[in-house]
């Protein structure tokens, strides 16, 4: 029976080892493609965006000073012809104010140049077609010029204007305006297309290696992990890639994927009955919302995290997703977006206990670090105490605390634990997921399942890291 437990600890220790492998490669490769991104893009933007103001420049000179323009160039942009007729139709009186007008532009076209130089992060989308339009006599502010003649007043209209259309940049001319194009809201959105090529995703895993102990007869949990994020290394492994129910640290998850998605926190959401119900019948952890009380986006997220109200995490649910089922299949993306998915699955927001909600202990370490890499959730799973909104039904506001936090931090942790989130079902014991620093800065992650009590689930941590992050 041994033998047998211990070939397939030894199975699971080597695919696990084979996955975290290929994860390293993985990131590796992206990290590759990145740096050429990086390289590539500026160079090849500034060359691209020169060019642009060098072609906008010439064409546009060469229309006032009466030379015509060619509709057709080698590089394939285009020009209208309309400018450079207009223009020579025009009285000797204004020929001095056109002239004027073609150093004014001369002049801005230094500028712009240097400025494409002096930015030297400008940077142009090279897929995208560039193009002179021809004169539009119909855009706004511009006057008519059908007559063919132009006084110096009309002279002055507006030069060009950047218009984005199905990744296609169209540089409209409609007069003489003393300034060149200005390249801002082009560059912007080469910028944004670079920046999400160029997204990073980053690679979430750990791994053992010669130095990982599973023995400390001082912790009692029947499941932990302890890593040191700086490396990646796993410092404390015990059966900490073994199935297990993660409770209520089911809500380091949900206010990730919940903090994805909404943009105002100030918002206002409306506890139905059927939230405080669901809180009631199956005996969760709770705020203490009022039915139909209505309060803000931002309680509900501190109501999950620090009481682990239940009636919070429903509601936060509810405003993303429209239902706790549609934010589940969220839940369960943001699991295999991470990774996780091969050994992670959950079926509520809450913790509730069932046969289909499981994770390991690894994959909660996981998770925690993708949350403190979420500013907002960061700061959520950080708040020790936290007052609610004030409404009609609690005029004062509710206090909650996050009694994890609160107990830990006059303990000899050889640092401080920053972040933490517990959990209790009947199924996985005391259990809780915490994030810390040593004495020099170094951050790790702890987690643990299983302790007989809630105080000893605080010991088990502080045990861990006392032996591990402790600096000397």
């Amino acid at each position: 029976m041994s033998e047998e437990f211990d070939e397939e600890y030894e199975e699971r220790r080597r695919r696990r080892n084979a996955r975290n492998e290929e994860m390293r490669k993985r990131k590796k490769k992206q990290q590759m493609i990145r740096m050429l991104m990086r390289r590539l893009f500026p160079i090849a933007g500034i060359i691209l965006a020169a060019v642009i103001l060098i072609i906008n420049g010439r064409s546009i000179i060469r229309g006032i000073q009466g030379y015509p323009a060619p509709t057709k160039t080698d590089t394939g942009v285009t020009v209208s012809p309309a400018v450079s007729e207009n223009v020579t139709q025009t009285s000797d009186g204004s020929e001095g104010d056109l002239q004027a007008g073609a150093d004014d532009a001369q002049v801005v076209v230094d500028k712009s140049q240097q400025n494409i130089e002096d930015g030297g992060n400008a940077q142009e989308d090279s897929s995208n077609d560039q193009k002179i339009d021809s004169l539009d006599d119909t855009e706004s502010g511009s006057p008519d010029i059908s007559n063919g003649k132009l006084s110096a007043d009309e002279v002055n209209l507006r030069l060009r204007q950047v218009v984005t259309n199905d990744h296609r940049q169209q540089v409209i001319v409609s007069g003489v305006q003393a300034s060149l194009p200005d390249m801002t809201a082009l560059l912007e959105q080469a910028e944004e297309a670079q920046a999400q090529i160029l997204k990073e995703q980053k690679v979430y895993t750990a791994q053992t290696t010669d130095a990982t102990t599973s023995v400390d007869d001082e912790v009692q949990s029947t499941n932990g992990i302890f890593i040191d994020l700086a490396t990646g290394n796993i410092l404390f492994d015990r059966d900490a890639h073994t199935r297990i129910n993660p409770a209520s640290m089911t809500k380091v998850l949900t206010v990730l994927v919940a903090a994805e998605h909404v943009t105002d926190w100030s918002d206002t959401f409306e506890i139905t009955p059927e939230i405080t119900n669901y809180s009631y019948v199956h005996d969760c952890s709770a705020v203490g919302f009022s039915n139909n009380e209505v309060v803000t986006v931002e309680d509900l997220f501190y109501g999950t995290v620090l009481c682990s109200g239940g009636d919070a995490a429903l509601g936060l649910a509810t405003y993303v997703a429209g239902s706790q089922e549609a934010f589940v299949d969220m839940m369960n993306e943001k699991l295999k977006e991470l990774g996780l998915s091969d050994t992670a699955h959950f079926t509520n927001c809450v913790g509730l206990y069932d046969e289909n909600h499981y994770c390991t202990v690894y994959d909660i370490a996981m998770i925690l670090e993708a949350a403190i890499d979420h500013p907002q959730c960061r700061e959520v799973l950080s708040t020790k105490k936290y007052t609610t909104s004030s409404t009609p039904e609690h005029p004062e506001g509710i206090q909650i605390s996050n009694w994890f936090l609160r107990r830990i931090e006059d303990k000899d942790t050889g640092g401080e634990v920053i972040c933490g989130k517990t959990g209790f079902v009947a199924q996985s014991g005391s259990c809780a997921v915490s994030y810390g620093m040593d004495e020099s800065g170094k951050e790790y992650i702890c987690a643990t399942v299983n302790a007989h009590s809630g105080w000893r689930c605080i010991y088990d941590h502080v045990e861990l890291y006392k032996r591990f992050a402790k600096t000397i």
